[in-house]
């Protein structure tokens, strides 16, 4: 396979939720590999259950648990998002619903020079 050149980069569009710190060390490692011949987007799934749960108010104890473990579970995910676009990775984070259209508009904006 030749090596692409500066001129023929592929745009790859990674779709994924990026939650287990595990997977996403190994994924952060692969996307700065690969942006360096090509222009990943990683389009980042947003988990709107663990959403909704972190933004509740705990009535219980196990409610504040759970409360607290959604909270930082996407305020590691923010920081690794974060980390991604500091490494010149374009990152586009969206919820299901949304997914198709901002993934159909994020490639007309780059093929059209269009900031976003």
């Amino acid at each position: 396979m030749p090596e692409a050149s500066a001129s023929s980069r592929i745009l790859t569009l990674v779709f994924t939720d990026l939650l287990d710190t595990v997977v996403s060390s190994e994924y952060r490692d692969a996307v700065r590999l690969l942006r360096r011949f090509h222009l990943p987007v990683t389009l980042a799934v947003a988990d709107v259950p663990l959403q909704n749960l972190a933004a509740r108010t705990p009535e219980t104890t196990g409610q504040m648990y759970d409360v607290l473990v959604a909270r930082d579970l996407l305020q590691a995910r923010a920081e690794l998002l974060r980390g991604l676009e500091r490494d010149g990775v374009m990152v586009l984070d969206t919820v299901p619903e949304r997914l198709t259209i901002d993934a159909v508009n994020r490639y007309l904006a780059l093929k059209t020079g269009v900031r976003m």
